[in-house]
């Protein structure tokens, strides 16, 4: 049987692009096995399913029309739970999926995003800064109670002229101090005696 005569340089380029090894055996008319081996003799890295292939915007819609709407099976999930249990993570490979995240997930692109109903306290208290902040209180103090002395337990990290009136002192370390979850709730600011006294909403 006469071989077809392949352009070996086209076989490498058509790869490179996108197509896969099957649609280039249909395309040329030749089996998969000849097509490997021109990759192979050309040190061509594979890229099995499109590890390295290019995904150009027709193949991505392509692939995209194919996945769309397919579950994942429970057999699959447990799968593939079982195979990565136990695995660590290399400190560069965490530091590339952190960059990668930066900026993404944020308010709209964010499924969880309903709109922005989250209020400015609640922000700003689940803010790293301030999670910095009430560390610092807590290390300054040596996790003590300031009033009665209980050291440890439930301690609450206060703030000495209220967050809701005193914005520019919110991050202020001294104007910060640790209490018990009992002295905490005897001050005159704990709670909405801030608000009620100074008559306005946090």
């Amino acid at each position: 049987m006469i071989k077809a005569v392949i352009n070996n340089n086209v076989i490498i380029k058509l790869y490179q692009q996108g197509l896969g090894i099957n649609e280039l055996s249909k395309k040329f008319k030749c089996h998969t096995r000849r097509i490997k081996k021109i990759l192979d003799d050309n040190n061509i890295p594979r890229h099995y399913g499109g590890s390295f292939a290019v995904w150009t915007e027709s193949r991505k819609e392509k692939v995209s029309k194919k996945l769309k709407g397919r579950k994942k099976s429970s057999e699959f999930c447990e799968n593939n739970s079982r195979i990565h249990k136990g695995k660590k993570l290399s400190e560069k490979t965490k530091e590339k999926i952190r960059l990668s995240r930066i900026g993404k997930f944020c308010k709209e692109e964010n499924p969880n995003w309903r709109g922005g109903v989250t209020t400015e306290n609640e922000l700003i208290r689940k803010s790293n800064k301030y999670k910095e902040w009430r560390l610092s209180v807590f290390e300054r103090d040596n996790y003590t109670c300031q009033f009665c002395g209980e050291v440890g337990g439930e301690l609450h990290a206060d703030h000495i002229k209220p967050f809701s009136t005193h914005k520019n002192l919110r991050f202020n370390i001294n104007n910060g101090r640790i209490l018990c979850a009992s002295c905490h709730r005897d001050t005159p600011t704990y709670g909405a005696k801030a608000i009620q006294k100074q008559g306005v909403m946090v």
